[in-house]
């Protein structure tokens, strides 16, 4: 049913698709007051395998404030890794959001009706 309401970029590939299957089979199997966390809906999930996440971009304009601040060779290289890896934080956050988001928007609300 969710494949239907979301679109496939937000599913991720099938590797992704497959894991979020399988966090939601766990998650139906839960009893009353077993508790299932973020980080529980998030196992064998990775923000590499969703689309729409490795096409984000920084904006040019903070890129440059960074830039202009570098002038030695070592330490630009330091400040593209940072920024690199602020890229794969933001990447990890968003996937974050996005599955606590479906699983509490989409998936207990469907629950709920069954």
């Amino acid at each position: 049913i969710t494949r239907s309401l979301v679109p496939k970029d937000l599913l991720g590939d099938y590797i992704s698709w497959r894991a979020l299957r399988k966090n939601i089979s766990k998650f139906v199997k839960l009893r009353r007051f077993e508790n299932f966390s973020v980080k529980q809906c998030l196992h064998g999930l990775k923000a590499s395998n969703y689309p729409i996440l490795s096409r984000l971009t920084f904006s040019h304009q903070s890129c440059c404030k960074i830039w202009r601040k570098v002038q030695h060779p070592v330490m630009a290289k330091k400040y593209s890794r940072f920024s690199f890896d602020g890229k794969l934080s933001l990447q990890r956050k968003i996937l974050w959001s996005w599955i606590f988001w479906y699983f509490s928007y989409i998936v207990v609300p469907l629950l709920g009706n069954h």
